[in-house]
């Protein structure tokens, strides 16, 4: 079996003889027709989105020593996809509490010396009572108090920062 195929257009004869003439006579190529299954695969270029992302981000930052799943599985809400060296991380920890220790015993001693200066304030005030002292010693004692009230409210808040968690 041989297929042609040809084009007409309405074009009157002679408008059509004077094209021929300056044109150029497209080739045309028979083939024999035959049977055989066509490919049923078709090959695109592109980029697949899935339907459904999630943007994933760490809380924090570590080293990964176990991967827990792959790429494209199905994960449920709360489920561990890595684990994390915790080494540094324990160090860490191991640091703040220590921190948190020295913070506590700079509370104490702020304390034991805002102790210590409130009763030298109240006997500078009973000799100033008995007009046994001078007036800047009584504001020199004054001075060290609010000091001394100052650095306890330091230390308690060096201890509450470092008791906070982040």
């Amino acid at each position: 079996m041989i297929g042609f195929s040809a084009c007409s257009g309405d074009s009157s004869e002679s408008e059509q003889n004077d094209r021929n003439e300056n044109a150029v006579i497209p080739s045309v190529e028979a083939t024999q027709a035959r049977c055989g299954p066509l490919p049923l695969v078709e090959r695109f270029s592109g980029n697949v989105k899935a339907e459904n992302q999630v943007t994933l981000y760490a809380e924090f930052s570590g080293v990964i020593d176990e991967v827990y799943v792959q790429n494209g599985d199905f994960v449920e809400k709360g489920e561990a996809l890595v684990k994390l060296n915790t080494q540094v991380l324990e160090q860490q920890l191991q640091q703040a509490r220590a921190g948190l220790k020295i913070n506590q015993a700079q509370l104490k001693q702020a304390k034991a010396n805002l102790s210590r200066t409130k009763a030298d304030f109240n006997r500078i005030k009973q000799l100033e009572e008995k007009d046994l002292t001078s007036q800047a010693e009584v504001e020199q004692a004054e001075a060290e108090l609010l000091s001394a009230e100052a650095d306890v409210e330091l230390s308690e808040a060096q201890v509450e920062q470092a008791e906070s968690p982040g």
